[in-house]
């Protein structure tokens, strides 16, 4: 696998160059957050009331992000089995 996925870290939407983040819901579940790219959204969570969903403005990553989505459950996945494998020792 490539290079990690991270939580709120900015990347350019490789379908429209607009810039987002990826935002964990209250659900636990990651969405894309779209910003300005002069400063990121406030907190770390997303809320409707404050952030905006860049799948509501790009079809593109829209119809990929169950993909982009699994991806990030792979890397947590990866993570709980290192750290556990670290703690059991």
């Amino acid at each position: 696998m490539g290079a990690a996925i991270k939580e709120n870290h900015s990347y350019p939407c490789k379908h429209c160059g607009k810039p987002f983040m990826i935002m964990r819901t209250k659900t636990g579940s990651w969405l894309p957050v779209e910003w300005n790219g002069d400063k990121p959204p406030p907190g770390n969570e997303y809320d409707s009331s404050i952030h905006k969903s860049h799948l509501l403005n790009c079809k593109e990553r829209q119809a990929d992000w169950n993909e982009l989505r699994k991806v990030l459950r792979d890397q947590e996945w990866e993570e709980k089995k290192r750290l556990s494998k670290i703690l059991l020792r």
